[in-house]
Order: structure tokens, then sequence, then C-alpha cells
């Protein structure tokens, strides 16, 4: 990607505010960097992952927890392209309490704690992690059907998967289920899926990370993909080596 700038500032607010870990810093001051506040930032997850040198996994995480820490924002999603806003400027500049790292980066660094805790710990508050998944999952899977009321029912569920998998992960099935067309409703049934089916059992969401439901490539996409990997790789379709 091409811009015209001369370089990056990070504001001390977010240098120092330890609820991020140095990727989510770096990704949030790329994003910041590719933002011309008029069209926002087009950056995909492959590409934040490359430029970054992470996984886009990782990517993934850090764009949930900057957009639920405020400072970016998904204004536009077409089912394949989103569009992202930087929302540095608009953040009141006041210094954050400075507490322990491992306190406040319990969520994201303490996979462990998931299995047991009731409660996160955020921005120095108590958080009831039932509330906390509900508003994830409503804010990253914006194609999907909004979860409206917290039933008895819906957090059982949560407390078995959170059993099962950590907290992490269940951003990474939001993320995986959003981004499928599938899931969505592109298929010849009508089928949705929805928050009560994904975190109804083990097996549904187990097979969301596993990505059985990801987006598959027509069969001419796989062969220009195929192609392309000769290409890279140096060798014809009928095996030999390019001179």
């Amino acid at each position: 990607m091409e811009r015209d700038f001369k370089g990056v500032w990070i504001p001390k607010e977010i240098w120092l505010d330890t609820r991020l870990n140095a990727l989510d810093k770096v990704i949030l001051t790329e994003i910041d960097s590719l933002d011309d506040g008029e069209n926002g930032c087009y950056a995909s997850n492959q590409y934040l992952s490359e430029f970054c040198q992470c996984s886009a996994t990782k990517v993934s995480t850090a764009i949930s927890k900057l957009q639920e820490y405020g400072y970016i924002e998904q204004v536009d999603f077409d089912g394949r392209h989103r569009k992202i806003k930087s929302c540095l400027t608009k953040i009141e500049r006041q210094p954050y309490e400075i507490c322990k790292a491992d306190i406040q980066n319990v969520k994201a660094n303490n996979k462990d704690n998931n299995k047991d805790n009731k409660n996160l710990i955020i921005r120095g508050n108590k958080v009831d992690v039932y509330k906390d998944i509900v508003n994830d999952y409503n804010m990253i899977c914006s194609r999907l059907a909004k979860v409206e009321r917290l039933t008895d029912s819906r957090k059982k569920h949560i407390k078995a998967r959170l059993g099962e998998h950590s907290r992490e992960d269940l951003t990474i099935a939001f993320h995986k289920l959003n981004e499928s067309d599938f899931a969505c409703g592109n298929n010849d049934r009508g089928w949705e899926a929805d928050f009560d089916w994904l975190m109804k059992n083990e097996e549904n969401i187990t097979k969301v990370l596993e990505g059985k439901y990801d987006n598959r490539m027509n069969p001419i996409e796989k062969s220009f993909a195929r192609a392309l990997d000769n290409i890279r790789s140096g060798v014809n379709d009928n095996g030999s080596y390019f001179d």
C-alpha cells in the first residue's frame, strides 16, 4: 500500500496504555497511518499480518481489542472488504492510571484464568464476563443477528465454552464466523449462524475454529492461485522448472 508520509508517532497515552501489548500498538499505528481521514483504512488482516510479521490470528485479536477500547471503529463492510477508521483524533487525551501489567492484560495474556473467572478486569474495573463476550460478538459479527438479551441459558453455554476454550479462541471464532459467507446465509438453504448456534456445544465452535466454514475458492480462483504458486517457485505446469 502506498502513502505519502514521513513516519509515525505514537502518543504517550497509547504508549503507556498497559492494556495494549507492543503488537497492538504497532497495528494501531499502522491503521492510523493508512487512514487518510476520508476513505479510512482498507488494510486486510493478511496485509497487516505480513507488515507486522505475525499471524493473521494475532491481528484479528488485536483489532478486536482496539475496537473494544475505542481506538478504531469498523465503519463499512461489504461482505468481503471492511473499512476501519482510526479514532485517535476523537479520543480525549487523559492519562490512564498505570497499574500492574499482569492485572490489566489478564484478558489477553492469561488464558488459564478464563476457565474459572466469572469476571475480567478491564480499564481497572470488573466487568461481567458474560456481557463482555456478548458485546464482543455483537461488535465483531456485524453480518449476523445481534444478541438482544443475556439469558440464563446463554450464560450457561458461555460458561461451558470457557471451560473448553480460551477467551482469545472465542474472539477468533467470532471473526471467522463473520467472515464466512456460508455462515452468513450464502448457501442453498438460506441458513445463517447465530450466537446460540455457535455457543450451543463444543462441536460447533471447534468446527469454526478449524476452518470448516471458511470461504472456499472456486475452480478459477484455485487455478489462478496454483499458477501463482508455480511462478513463485519457478515450476511449469508440467512439473519442470522455468529456464
